[in-house]
């Protein structure tokens, strides 16, 4: 029921029933910290550094971080070349 001042008026009676209430995993968030708002997957760059800027965020996944692209070639000697692109 709803009052007059827009509130709830509520009315409890005491039953013999058990209520079970699971919330599964919880975690307690500092709320001080932002969000992170970078990307979650990244695939690597062979000849240049990647940071992500998660220091001091909270962030609501992990990070997938995919192998390093790369070519695999035979040269004349028979000798299999690994290029990373």
């Amino acid at each position: 029921m709803i009052c007059d001042c827009g509130c709830f008026v509520l009315d409890f009676i005491e039953l013999d029933e058990e209520f079970v209430l699971d919330f599964g995993e919880v975690f307690e968030i500092d709320h001080d910290y932002d969000p992170y708002l970078g990307p979650y997957e990244v695939i690597p760059k062979a000849w240049e550094n990647q940071i992500l800027e998660t220091n001091g965020k909270n962030m609501t996944d992990d990070v997938t971080v995919y192998e390093v692209p790369y070519d695999e070639v035979i040269n004349p000697t028979g000798t299999t070349v690994v290029i990373a692109s």
